[in-house]
């Protein structure tokens, strides 16, 4: 909640250099919860949690961005994008988020401001099952499409609790790992 309402902010920033990486992290409220912008170089977001924010979830943009890492993130209930990758970014990697009920898109590559964004491994339609969206508890009950269904990075090793990640025979999508 670290905005005005409407105007431009984000509830955390990496910015202005090099492998920087945040993660357990909750945002909400904000016009954008996450971001990755401005002279930014293999800077990484994962196991963080964005909710209710304005405008956007996670942003990734600026032409001065590059291979940006979005993982293992829950993304829920945003004002327009859950992810949004645009604005100059060249070759973010979108991997084994839940991106989910963002009102206009849950993961929106601009057509003509991005290049070589690759995205694979994420919840966007399918209801994640998720153990309370009232109370905003995001961790995975029996039978979440999330479960297993995340492809193993090797540098996230536990997820937002600390649980060993691929308690199953993959990892699982989103900040929380099902046990």
């Amino acid at each position: 909640d670290n905005n005005t309402y409407g105007k431009w902010g984000c509830g955390l920033i990496l910015s202005s250099g090099k492998d920087n990486v945040a993660y357990n992290n909750i945002a909400y409220g904000n016009f954008a919860g996450l971001c990755i912008q401005y002279r930014a170089t293999n800077n990484r977001l994962y196991n963080n949690i964005s909710y209710d924010n304005d405008t956007y979830g996670i942003f990734v943009g600026s032409d001065t961005n590059l291979s940006a890492r979005i993982e293992n993130n829950t993304i829920y209930n945003n004002g327009l994008y859950g992810v949004m990758v645009g604005q100059g970014s060249k070759n973010a990697v979108i991997r084994n988020n839940i991106s989910y009920q963002n009102k206009s898109d849950n993961i929106y590559l601009a057509p003509d401001d991005q290049t070589g964004t690759e995205v694979s491994h994420n919840l966007t339609a399918e209801d994640p099952k998720f153990f309370s969206q009232e109370t905003k508890n995001f961790r995975l009950q029996v039978g979440s499409p999330a479960i297993d269904n995340g492809t193993i990075i090797i540098e996230i090793m536990t997820d937002y609790d600390g649980v060993e990640r691929s308690k199953g025979k993959n990892y699982d999508i989103g900040a929380f790992e099902f046990s």
